[in-house]
Parts: C-alpha cells; sequence; structure tokens
C-alpha cells in the first residue's frame, strides 16, 4: 500500500478550496507578502503547512 504525499505548494485557488479562506484573500497576501509563498515564474503557490501554522499561532494569539 502507497501512501501519499500530501502537497506542501498549491497554487492560490487551490489553496483558498483547501483551507476554506477566499481566493481574494490568499491572493492579497501573496501579494503583500503576508502569506508564506514561493514563485515559480509567475506563478505564486502557497505553503499550505506554513500558513496553517500562522493562522494558528495568531488564532492563540488572539485567545490569550
Amino acid at each position: 500500500m502507497t501512501k501519499e504525499r500530501e502537497k506542501i505548494y498549491m497554487s492560490r485557488k487551490e489553496a483558498a478550496a483547501y483551507t476554506g479562506l477566499s481566493y481574494h484573500f490568499i491572493r492579497k497576501g501573496t501579494e503583500n507578502g503576508t502569506i508564506p509563498h514561493i514563485m515559480s515564474g509567475n506563478r505564486y503557490l502557497v505553503n499550505v503547512p506554513r500558513l496553517l501554522q500562522q493562522l494558528e499561532e495568531e488564532s492563540v494569539r488572539e485567545g490569550s
């Protein structure tokens, strides 16, 4: 049995669908540098595990 590897980098559209965040939020965050990403040519690829970690840390800070 093979285990499918989870994708680390996703397109902005895939990241929005996966996280439940709006595409607009993802797009603005990648453009202004607040969402972790890399560029592949002219494509933005979101680092989804780091984004989820970042959101979790912000949630904990706001809850304290």
